[in-house]
């Protein structure tokens, strides 16, 4: 057995997860306090301008140095301490 990757199924994944708009479950959510963002350091998935926004809206930001869309792989203690300060 070897892993495989489905490039049909991760382009359907990502056309769909890419066409929804997130931001106002961030800007008015149900439960405010609740929202948390962490972000690995060297991706470039969530921006400086998204960070900038996120912040404004009451969304604290945790960045996770040397790490890239998958920080839980590539720092898996630094993400796991960071969500468990968020629980506290």
């Amino acid at each position: 057995y070897g892993w495989r990757i489905d490039r049909r199924a991760l382009a359907a994944l990502h056309a769909r997860i890419a066409s929804e708009d997130l931001w106002p479950a961030i800007e008015s959510p149900r439960r405010p306090g609740r929202i948390r963002c962490i972000r690995g350091g060297d991706s470039r998935f969530v921006t400086d301008e998204d960070v900038a926004r996120l912040q404004a809206a009451g969304c604290p930001v945790i960045t996770i140095p040397n790490a890239g869309h998958f920080l839980h792989a590539e720092q898996p203690r630094l993400v796991a301490d960071a969500v468990a300060a968020g629980l506290g």
